[in-house]
């Protein structure tokens, strides 16, 4: 992480900043430009201060947010680990039913084995053409 970011003690943001935030950049973005050279355009200064004067919170959610993504990827990469050692590696076979031959699995959905090669990336097959 960015040892700046790490710096601010702001609290991090609420929906409702993050609303007001996104109700202002639209304003700014859709209000009427004055014409080069005619002077000031004092309505997106104003919002721009009043947008960088909010971006502390804004920051540490971000950071937060980042900081939790982070920890569930390592989280999920150590499950799939733990997946691969427990499941069969060898491919399912399927019978006329819609079972699987190879690992004895009759419920009529997919075979546990197969899905877990999936969830480990060691299939071929997409992740969203296995049912759940």
């Amino acid at each position: 992480m960015n040892p700046l970011i790490d710096r601010l003690t702001h609290t991090a943001a609420d929906d409702k900043l993050i609303e007001q935030l996104a109700d202002a950049v639209l304003d700014r973005q859709t209000h009427i430009h004055p014409q080069p050279g005619s002077g000031e355009d004092l309505y997106c200064l104003n919002l721009t201060s009043w947008l960088g004067e909010r971006m502390g919170p804004i920051l540490v959610r971000l950071r937060e947010a980042e900081r939790r993504l982070a920890a569930a990827d390592e989280e999920a990469a150590g499950m799939r680990s733990v997946l691969d050692l427990l499941s069969d590696d060898e491919p399912c076979s399927l019978g006329v039913r819609g079972t699987c031959m190879q690992h004895g699995w009759t419920q009529g959905t997919t075979c546990p084995h197969g899905r877990a090669q999936v969830l480990i990336g060691a299939s071929d097959v997409p992740a969203e053409a296995v049912a759940r």
